[in-house]
C-alpha cells in the first residue's frame, strides 16, 4: 500500500473520530535526506499538507523555523553542483 493511500485512511478514521490534533514522526529518508524536506522543496509545502495537516511542533531539535530554514537552504542549492558532488560521492 502506498504512503498516499495510507493518508487517506489515516485522514478519514481522524475525520471520524473528529480529532483535531496528531503527532507523527517522519522517517523517510532518500539517502541522507529527509523526505519532507524534498517534498518542501519540490513541492512548496510538506507532504503532509496535502492532507491539511500542519507543522505544529517540532522534534528532535527542529522547530518550524528551523525547517523553513532547512528548506530555503535547499531551494537555494545550484542542482548542477549537487548532482556533480553525488555523482562523486558515490562512485
Amino acid at each position: 500500500m502506498s504512503g498516499s493511500n495510507l493518508m487517506d485512511i489515516w485522514d478519514c478514521l481522524c475525520q471520524n473520530l473528529e480529532i483535531r490534533d496528531v503527532t507523527l514522526e517522519v522517517v523517510s529518508k532518500k539517502g541522507n535526506v529527509d523526505l519532507r524536506l524534498l517534498c518542501g522543496v519540490a513541492h512548496g509545502r510538506s507532504w503532509f499538507d496535502r492532507w491539511g495537516y500542519k507543522f505544529w511542533r517540532g522534534s528532535y531539535g527542529v522547530d518550524e523555523v528551523k525547517y523553513e530554514i532547512a528548506l530555503a537552504y535547499l531551494r537555494n542549492l545550484n542542482i548542477y553542483q549537487v548532482a556533480t558532488r553525488w555523482r562523486t560521492n558515490m562512485l
